[in-house]
C-alpha cells in the first residue's frame, strides 16, 4: 500500500555565508537554478505551491500528496545545483474544520427528540 502525503518544504540558500569569491549574479543564478529545478517538479505534480524571495534566497513549496520516497529523491537533485542550501520539511497534518467537527459530534447523538 503507498502512503502519500502533503509536505510543506522551507529552504534558505546561503545559509552559511555566500561561498567565497562569488558575484551577485553568481548567487542569483544559484537561486534560479534552484528554482527551475522547484519549477520542473511543479509541472510533474510533486509541489502545488512555490514561492520563492530572491532577494533573501528563501522560499517554501507545499506539495501535492506524494509518497515520501519521492520527497526524498529531492535533496540528491538539490545537491548539484547548490551545496549551500539549507532546508526543512514538514510533513502537513490536516484537521477538521469546526463544521466537520459539529456535523460529526451531530451524527454520534443520532436523531433529535422532540
Amino acid at each position: 500500500m503507498l502512503i502519500v502525503s502533503t509536505y510543506l518544504v522551507l529552504w534558505k540558500l546561503g545559509s552559511n555565508g555566500p561561498p567565497p569569491h562569488a558575484s551577485p549574479e553568481g548567487l542569483i543564478g544559484q537561486v534560479e537554478a534552484f528554482v527551475s529545478i522547484l519549477k520542473r517538479r511543479m509541472q510533474e505534480g510533486n509541489f502545488k505551491e512555490i514561492r520563492s524571495f530572491v532577494e533573501t534566497g528563501t522560499g517554501y513549496g507545499i506539495t501535492g500528496d506524494i509518497s515520501g520516497d519521492r520527497l526524498h529523491e529531492m535533496p540528491a537533485e538539490i545537491s548539484g545545483v547548490e551545496h549551500n542550501l539549507a532546508f526543512e520539511v514538514h510533513q502537513v497534518i490536516t484537521t477538521p474544520t469546526l463544521q466537520e467537527l459539529e456535523e460529526e459530534l451531530a451524527e454520534a447523538k443520532g436523531p433529535r427528540r422532540a
